[in-house]
């Protein structure tokens, strides 16, 4: 059968980090909850992301974002930062999000701690 979540983390030493996907009307599950704590575990830094930010009306969806996140940083792998929001259905938001993802990835080829930047640091040593 397929093999669980935490296992592949265990045993991806070269993943820098993780993305939860957070469906926005649901806000964070007791599942997601778990995940996280997995994370916590495994000391896997992980980022947040809402999905399906069409469902919910403009006052209920930053509601609903300020609770993700609060619940997030409930996490001790909780890497920070804001909670982007995205919808497939409509497309909102996505450019941005794959333009973030993108250049996560060059400051990290370059050698930047990205949690330490975040954190007032710099590069790795």
């Amino acid at each position: 059968g397929p093999r669980p979540p935490r296992h592949y983390l265990k045993r991806a030493r070269r993943l820098r980090s993780v993305f939860v996907l957070i469906e926005s009307s649901l806000g964070v599950t007791a599942d997601d909850h778990a995940f996280m704590d997995a994370l916590d575990e495994l000391q896997r830094p992980f980022h947040v992301i809402m999905t399906k930010a069409d469902l919910l009306p403009p006052a209920e969806l930053a509601a609903s974002n300020v609770l993700v996140r609060a619940d997030a940083s409930r996490h001790e792998s909780y890497a920070g930062g804001d909670v982007p929001m995205c919808s497939s259905r409509s497309g909102a938001g996505v450019q941005e999000l794959w333009g973030r993802l993108k250049l996560g990835v060059e400051l990290t080829a370059a050698g930047v701690d990205l949690a330490a930047l975040e954190a007032g640091g710099g590069r790795r040593g």
